[in-house]
């Protein structure tokens, strides 16, 4: 009797404790769409110079290079498809790491740059010692790890409010990396990294790091005209249930979804995903669709206008205005 009330009451505890019903879950063509990796004709060019950084590891010419752009223009998406193109394996029971990223927060000194470069390569969370140790502890694992490439995302972070000793001293840890373990490493940032490879005002006289970074590529964002901009709104039009008003290659369209993006790849997603969530089961997105999306994506919007919303000749200012903000950012 007591069995029997034991297994009823673990029946009931069963019922009590089943997982409650997630009421927000994607719908799978929502998911289908996350999941969709695009690749730009920048983007195969970057991975090309990339692969001839990585073939010059071990040899007494390491070449390294610096990826720099705005947020958003699609850098950490780059190396993070290089990343998987390249993916970690184990070989006679040792883990293999080709590719390694590092991504710092912000305002790092060089001591935290070569922590997150060891916990990357790791996994271990807790890392302590001075920095000289655990730099000997990085060059030992990047070895035995047999590392072939390095990737300092968000590199700016390492002169950010820095002093210009602080600033040179993380060039000379990365310069020692460099030449110590003849591996390339890529800084990937926005414009303020330039000072990490051209110096601050008291180094700008040294000339090691630019003879190290010669290469430097400039991603920008893309012009609503051009060649790609077209073929990256054509590739989104074909995953997406796109209805006839808000065809995304025409020219009306392509010049509003270049105003609400800024021409940025990383805001294109995050706007497709709300038209997306938004639209529903119905899964088609219309340019009214795409008008309420842009207020969720952008609840602060920097513009008087919504541009699937706005007339011409509002789209018209709106873009006058963003290049009057973008020239003044330039000259200073």
């Amino acid at each position: 009797m007591i069995q029997k009330i034991f297994q009823m009451n673990m029946r009931k505890t069963n019922m009590e404790i089943k997982a409650p019903k997630n009421e927000h879950k994607l719908l799978e063509n929502t998911r289908d769409f996350l999941r969709y990796r695009m690749v730009t004709g920048d983007m195969k060019f970057i991975c090309s110079e990339l692969d001839i950084c990585r073939a010059t590891h071990s040899t007494s010419c390491v070449r390294s290079m610096a990826l720099v752009g705005p947020s958003g223009v699609g850098k950490s998406h780059c190396i993070k498809k290089y990343k998987n193109s390249n993916p970690d394996y184990v070989d006679d029971n040792q883990k293999v790491i080709p590719v390694l990223i590092a991504s710092l927060a912000q305002k790092s000194t060089t001591k935290e740059l070569m922590i997150k470069l060891l916990s990357s390569l790791t996994g271990c969370g807790n890392i302590t010692g001075t920095e000289s140790h655990i730099r000997a502890r990085l060059i030992s694992r990047l070895k035995a790890s047999r590392t072939e490439i390095v990737f300092i995302d968000e590199a700016q972070h390492l002169v950010r409010e820095t002093s210009d000793i602080a600033a040179q001293h993380a060039a000379d840890a990365i310069k020692s990396l460099i030449d110590e373990v003849r591996l390339p490493i890529v800084l990937v940032g926005i414009e303020s990294l330039k000072s990490l490879i051209y110096g601050k005002a008291k180094f700008e006289a040294e000339k090691q790091m630019i003879r190290r970074y010669r290469k430097l590529h400039v991603l920008t964002p893309y012009e609503s005209k051009s060649e790609q901009w077209v073929k990256i709104m054509t590739n989104y039009q074909r995953k997406l249930n796109v209805d006839a008003d808000a065809d995304l290659i025409s020219d009306n369209m392509l010049k509003r979804m270049h105003v609400a993006t800024d021409g940025l790849f990383g805001n294109i997603k995050p706007l497709f995903f709300e038209a997306l969530r938004l639209a529903g089961a119905d899964n088609k997105i219309t340019q009214d669709i795409l008008a309420k999306a842009y207020e969720v994506f952008q609840p602060k919007n920097p513009l008087a206008i919504n541009p699937f919303l706005a007339t011409k000749s509002e789209l018209e200012v709106a873009i006058t205005l963003k290049l009057e903000i973008l020239n003044k950012k330039g000259a200073a």
